[in-house]
């Protein structure tokens, strides 16, 4: 985005990917703050972002300052600190990296883009030394990162794989025999000439990677990809401690795994045999279309099979072993969630572009390759891209995380928001949804479905729209009264205003303070209530297992459209100051959703009996972490429901959550 005017500094305030400074000085006309370089270096190992010079952001989101005017000083003295090493470990600008806004009488903003840096060149550190002196940035600001995680960044920048490392000490005695049996056959039937079918046990692992010789060294054993792909599950342990692989079908109830597949001494648990017990499970309930190949072979495989395919071996592929957590993928009745440790080694727009590859097991990807799966040409998440619009389903999300590191690729199948969602937009807004564009109507729906959105989940899905775009369209509707503008810390969150308001308060009051007394308690069983829109699917979004009806854009935003006739809204007697009739539909319907987010607090409770960090806790949920964080955690904390593990320090890279115990 160009930044040119104050209305687009303002814009900015939509993500965490934007600082405001007010740089005064102490003559009030300017000064180089020396926290720019801690932003600096944040923001360049995360995501990039603007640095504002000249301004302060308020607690509400209002920008507060005049600029500065000694802007010449200010400027020099930037260009030079970045471009000492003992000071900046990179400079990543340019002169296009910095402009001037007028403010006025002689003074001006210092606007200030911060690329995302390339691999190659993270950690971006100060005072010339990466530990204790690198950052990344969440939510909440810039936060110092541990020693760990500074030496796995530098490990990454260096390495183009970090698989093919030769493991001392191990030997084939660490194979699973049955694995690479079951492989070759694969193998077999992908390419029945290939010649290394031919070779023995051990040449086929040093053809594939999974055992190598150094030259140099002399070094002689088997790979880190090779232990991974075809290791015995306890040798896998010893190789990388950290290692987990889980699948759960959450189908049914989004509570209670109704199928799990994790190691646990009954098969191998490498990644060859994961993949090949969890593909069956991914693609169980899609309905396979009836199609002839060349008038002779019956096609059982479509594009959205080839699609969760790549998903999985993907998740496998690009997961960087050394980081907690494990791999975790999820079924579920509206789709399907994988999730590994590990960052984005590209910026996410060019991952869901494709046309580039930067793999960080090269010799997984290879092994994965040879029997079909695994592309290499960055083409990856454009397939899956592809093979969701062509079912007209809502665009797949790809979100990167930093505490922990991780990446998550969200895969919903459904073509239409349920009817409850819609249903329940309606009850709120009533015929101001009427008057609307039909791409207004979409973003209330995806806030009514999501429970809140932000620019940047917007911009995921309305990829042809500009940013700015995005903010006038969100600020029109705030405008309007349809959306309520909420500031989470760093960045600003939108929920579907709620028309209704005015005629719930007796009962809503009666259910607080039942719901506060319950609080109060912490209890540690869950209230039984019927499912909401934010806590748990739709029950009725999919009677059966498997792919939502297909459903063209064009008629997702029809559907926002429904007639009001058999809308009832009702009355309130003002005199007894209680409805005039049983308790109306529409406010039954908002008590649920009330009491339901109640409900999930309480499960929040439950799973943290002893301190959980928000990645454990959101996985534990099934949830988005940054969902969670902003709709529950947050708000927990603050109400004293919840306390933290390190308080003095919010921002700690290692921030975990306990129930505060109840004192007898």
């Amino acid at each position: 985005m160009d930044i040119k005017t104050l209305d687009d500094i303002k814009n900015l305030r939509e993500s965490y990917e934007f600082e405001a400074k007010i740089a005064a000085g102490r003559d009030g006309d300017g000064e180089l703050p020396n926290s720019v370089w801690e932003t600096y270096s944040a923001m360049a190992n995360t995501s990039g972002g603007t640095i504002v010079l000249g301004i302060k952001e308020n607690r509400d989101g209002s920008l507060e300052g005049n600029g500065i005017k000694n802007t010449t000083k200010v400027l020099s003295d930037f260009w030079n600190i970045i471009n000492n090493k003992n000071k900046v470990s990179v400079c990543l600008l340019n002169d296009d990296s910095i402009n001037l806004v007028d403010m006025g009488s002689e003074r001006s903003l210092i606007v200030i883009k911060v690329p995302r840096a390339n691999r190659r060149s993270r950690p971006v550190f100060l005072n010339g030394n990466p530990l204790g002196n690198t950052y990344r940035r969440n939510n909440d600001g810039d936060f110092e990162i541990d020693d760990q995680e500074v030496k796995r960044m530098m490990a990454d920048s260096v390495n183009d794989t970090r698989d093919d490392s030769i493991l001392k000490n191990f030997s084939m005695n660490d194979f699973d025999l049955p694995s690479i049996s079951a492989y070759r056959n694969e193998f077999r039937s992908t390419d029945n000439t290939h010649p290394w079918l031919s070779e023995n046990d051990k040449q086929l692992l040093i053809n594939l990677g999974a055992w190598r010789n150094d030259r140099e060294t002399k070094e002689d054993g088997p790979t880190l990809a090779g232990i991974l792909m075809f290791g015995k599950w306890r040798s896998i342990l010893e190789a990388v401690p950290t290692y987990n692989v889980d699948y759960r079908d959450l189908t049914g109830s989004p509570d209670r795994w109704s199928d799990r597949v994790i190691p646990n001494g009954t098969w191998s648990g490498n990644l060859y045999d994961f993949a090949r017990k969890v593909y069956p499970k991914l693609t169980s309930d899609l309905k396979l279309p009836f199609q002839i190949k060349g008038g002779k072979q019956r096609i059982d495989v479509t594009p959205v099979h080839e699609a969760l395919r790549e998903a999985l071996i993907n998740s496998l592929i690009h997961t960087d072993y050394s980081v907690s957590g494990g791999i975790v993928i999820l079924k579920k009745d509206d789709g399907f969630s994988f999730t590994n440790p590990g960052g984005l080694r590209l910026p996410r727009e060019q991952v869901m572009r494709g046309g580039r590859s930067d793999c960080r097991n090269l010799q997984l990807q290879v092994m994965f390759q040879l029997i079909g799966s695994g592309d290499k040409a960055g083409s990856g998440i454009p397939r899956i891209l592809s093979a969701w619009s062509s079912q007209h389903w809502t665009k797949p999300l790809l979100n990167e995380s930093v505490q922990p590191e991780s990446v998550s690729l969200e895969m919903h199948m459904v073509g239409m928001f349920p009817d409850m969602t819609m249903q329940s937009l309606r009850n709120k807004l009533g015929n101001k949804l009427d008057a609307l564009e039909d791409i207004d109507r979409m973003f209330l729906a995806i806030a009514e479905y999501e429970g809140e959105i932000h620019n940047r989940r917007l911009q995921q899905t309305f990829d042809n729209e500009h940013p700015r775009a995005i903010t006038d369209r969100l600020n029109r509707l705030v405008d309007r009264g349809l959306l309520i503008r909420q500031w989470n810390s760093s960045w600003t969150t939108y929920q579907v205003a709620d028309g209704r308001k005015a005629i719930t308060p007796l009962h809503v009051s009666t259910v607080q303070a039942n719901t506060t007394k319950r609080r109060k308690e912490v209890r540690s069983k869950a209230v039984d209530t019927p499912p909401s829109l934010f806590d748990l699917p739709d029950a009725k979004m999919a009677s059966v297992k498997g792919p939502m009806p297909i459903a063209s854009p064009e008629y997702v935003a029809e559907q926002t459209k429904l007639p009001t006739s058999n809308i009832q809204h009702p009355t309130l007697d003002i005199q007894h100051g209680s409805p005039s009739s049983p308790l109306p539909q529409q406010v039954e319907a908002d008590l649920t959703t009330f009491l339901n987010t109640k409900a999930t607090e309480e499960k929040i409770l439950q799973a943290a009996q002893d301190y959980i960090s928000l990645g454990a806790l959101a996985q534990l949920l099934g949830r988005n972490p940054e969902a969670l964080r902003l709709r529950y955690i947050t708000q927990m904390v603050t109400s004293g429901i919840l306390e933290l593990k390190y308080p003095d320090k919010p921002k700690h890279p290692r921030q975990a959550y306990r129930a505060r115990k109840t004192q007898s």
